[in-house]
């Protein structure tokens, strides 16, 4: 059954390698993890490298999303520019959503524990700390009659990296509780119409195996149901519990939030997007700072992720793209101290 449309609560993770107490506790982790496994955990500087762009993520929400109700601001510590007190903004550390109170230095961890967040709201939108909104959107972007738009075609994962097996083994959990003709049939009901586009030819790629296969993760914020979330979550408490305790990532842990994105798709609690009309992935030194400023813009994308790869931040690169956010949007937000 639809639901009726109801307020949106935005949930944004953030982390700085400037905050110097962060950094060095980060470190003593490191330490101990490396001493205790013989060998360090997958942990490149990409998974904390701060572009400076938070300011330019406020700006554009409140640019081209100022219906949101509450946003809910993950991070253990925030920038000296930052309006803590303002209205619309909770700040929530990791630590107050872990049952021991430490720190987590894994996103995979921090995800799997957002069903915690204090007064969330039942429709919110996920996002991490590179995902951008490019023109004004209105809810319905995001929730049509209470339910988050979906995108359930197959992809193809080439590589076996610490992300891809999270992925997987958020498969593996929804795979136990589904069969492939519930998803193929939740599938068919919802994306099978003419604002699927193009992207209907896919279809057949579900009927290729015997099992559901990995949905394409969009890379883009998430919209989700709170209510939807904690079923996914109740799944498999203990690969949920192992995930909410790993200090840094690792192969065992679990993709949460895309197995609460798969748990829409297979109850067929989603509408139909099609994959461009949702947005952008662009990799900063891959894609070039043209195509960067086109897509933030042009006015004809909605969202854009821009993703970082490097092994070291270019100066230049970063000078490039802090004057292109400058020009779309120069103006502080209300979320900026004076």
């Amino acid at each position: 059954m639809e639901i009726a449309q109801g307020p949106i609560d935005f949930v944004v993770t953030w982390v700085s390698q400037d905050d110097a107490a962060w950094s060095e506790a980060r470190s003593r982790a490191l330490r101990v993890q490396a001493d205790e496994r013989g060998q360090p955990p997958d942990e490149g500087p990409m998974r904390w490298r701060d572009w400076g762009t938070l300011r330019y993520w406020f700006r554009s929400v409140e640019a081209y999303a100022p219906w949101v109700r509450t946003i809910h601001l993950l991070a253990d510590s925030v920038p000296n520019w930052f309006a803590t007190d303002h209205p619309k903004l909770r700040v929530v550390s990791s630590a107050a959503l872990t049952d021991d109170a430490r720190p987590r230095y894994n996103s995979l961890a921090i995800e799997a524990a957002l069903d915690r967040v204090p007064d969330l709201a039942e429709q919110f939108v996920y996002f991490n700390d590179d995902f951008f909104l490019t023109r004004p959107l209105e809810p319905t972007f995001f929730f049509r009659r209470g339910l988050p738009y979906g995108y359930p075609f197959p992809m193809t994962l080439a590589h076996g990296g610490v992300h891809a097996h999270a992925v997987l083994n958020a498969v593996a959990v929804l795979n136990e509780h589904f069969s492939r003709r519930q998803y193929v049939r939740a599938v068919a009901r919802r994306s099978l119409r003419p604002q699927s586009g193009l992207d209907v030819l896919r279809f057949p790629l579900l009927m290729t195996s015997h099992r559901i296969p990995p949905a394409t993760d969009l890379h883009l914020p998430v919209p989700l149901r709170r209510s939807v979330l904690l079923e996914a979550f109740a799944a498999d408490p203990v690969l949920l519990e192992q995930t909410r305790n790993s200090m840094f990532r690792s192969r065992d842990n679990v993709h949460e939030v895309y197995l609460a994105t798969l748990w829409h798709l297979a109850t067929g609690q989603y509408f139909a997007v099609r994959r461009r009309r949702a947005g952008r992935y662009l990799t900063l030194g891959v894609h070039s700072m043209d195509a960067v400023a086109k897509a933030l813009t042009s006015g004809r994308v909605a969202q854009v992720c821009l993703n970082d790869e490097l092994d070291d931040i270019d100066p230049a690169l970063q000078s490039q793209l802090i004057e292109i956010f400058d020009r779309v949007l120069p103006r502080p937000s209300s979320y900026e101290r004076d």
